[in-house]
């Protein structure tokens, strides 16, 4: 007997004619079984193209073999109703005895960011459903026997570890001291912030982010600009660096006032394909990291809020057996630069560094000019 690994088992019901089929009815010749040993496994994977090979098995007891040259074994992969692949095996001899049959196919790459698109839009979740099926003729009638599926299903948190990054940088700040007079030092209060997903493209997941700053200083302050980036294992899939969209003539705030500044970042879409190539090559696993730390400039001296650092984990078990489908966010810890006034925490040393020098790649957003400063001292 196959050991097979799905319960549901589908009966291929044999075209036997004349002689062959006084033999079934008279229970000479039995039916033969179909069902699913493995629903799949990746095979190559590479930038160019994701395999799949699964493997049906076939149980046949009669002391005779048959060549069905009409009968089809078809294999679908669907997540959130999108077609990601499908495999079809043709004219089919069944032997005595058990046998694997192998259904190759390859991943429709192209077709990531579209699913991908659905992810976001059904609330970060994805539905799987991997089905086999049978199709032949009887007798001259078609034949179409369905039955053998396997579902699970992907669930991530994004937008959820997003706003926990924006949320997270709520603190007092103190900045460097004004064209070098001691105790000069501008403070700043984020008294809050919010991140969530607004519209989806084909070519961009666009973010919609919040910064509520009060400026406690006798002097007005500059708007900020949001920085930062978002990577699944080591893919970029977000550089960030955002002046505020409100209010484009409100380029600083003023004395005792408090604002809530709007900023707009995306996701490429495109890179998720390189994202899903890396999370299949580490058994469908991934590591994700969220940055984001807001940049003043003042009197042309840089002022950054502590880097919002926030890791997450993503598993899922579409082709790993026995791998359940998991995501786990962690905290959001602060870490610290030169910048602001204080030494740097050990952790994140290099991911800080990577980040520092792209924000310094960036032009200078809303400075103070030169003279309005020393006037308010």
């Amino acid at each position: 007997m196959i050991s097979f690994k799905a319960k549901a088992f589908l009966v291929i019901l044999t075209a036997l004619s004349g002689s062959g089929f006084a033999a079934y009815q008279a229970g000479i010749i039995s039916v033969p079984e179909f069902g699913v040993e493995d629903r799949g496994d990746w095979t190559e994977v590479s930038d160019e193209r994701i395999g799949i090979e699964s493997t049906a098995g076939i149980e046949n007891d009669n002391p005779v073999s048959f060549n069905l040259s009409r009968l089809e074994v078809k294999y679908k992969l669907n997540m959130n109703g999108i077609r990601l692949a499908e495999g079809l095996k043709k004219g089919i001899a069944i032997r005595e005895g058990n046998q694997s049959l192998k259904i190759e196919s390859y991943l429709y790459q192209q077709k990531i960011p579209q699913w991908w698109i659905s992810h976001i839009r059904n609330d970060e979740q994805t539905n799987v459903k991997i089905d086999f099926s049978v199709r032949r003729r009887i007798f001259g009638l078609p034949l179409r026997l369905n039955g053998i599926s396997y579902s699970t299903s992907i669930n991530t948190d994004l937008e959820s570890t997003l706003d926990k990054a924006m949320k997270s940088m709520e603190g007092n700040y103190s900045g460097p001291d004004i064209a070098g007079i001691e105790g000069t030092g501008t403070e700043i209060k984020v008294k809050g912030g919010s991140a969530e997903f607004g519209k989806v493209t084909k070519e961009r997941t666009t973010i919609n982010a919040e910064a509520e700053i009060e400026n406690p200083n006798p002097y007005p302050v500059p708007t900020p600009r949001l920085s930062g980036a978002i990577s699944l294992n080591d893919v970029d899939l977000a550089n960030i660096t955002s002046g505020p969209i409100r209010s484009l003539d409100k380029t600083r705030i003023d004395p005792g006032e408090t604002e809530t500044l709007e900023f707009k970042a995306s996701i490429d879409n495109q890179k998720i394909d390189n994202w899903l190539v890396e999370h299949i090559k580490d058994g469908e696993r991934s590591g994700g990291q969220i940055d984001l730390f807001l940049v003043f400039e003042l009197n042309g001296v840089s002022f950054k809020i502590p880097t919002a650092s926030c890791g997450f984990n993503v598993q899922t078990g579409i082709f790993v057996d026995g791998q359940n489908s998991t995501s786990s966010f962690g905290q959001c810890d602060l870490v610290r630069t030169a910048g602001t006034g204080g030494s740097r925490d050990s952790s994140g040393n290099e991911r800080q560094d990577s980040l520092d020098a792209r924000e310094n790649e960036s032009a200078d957003l809303n400075p103070i000019p030169g003279d309005t400063v020393p006037e308010l001292l």
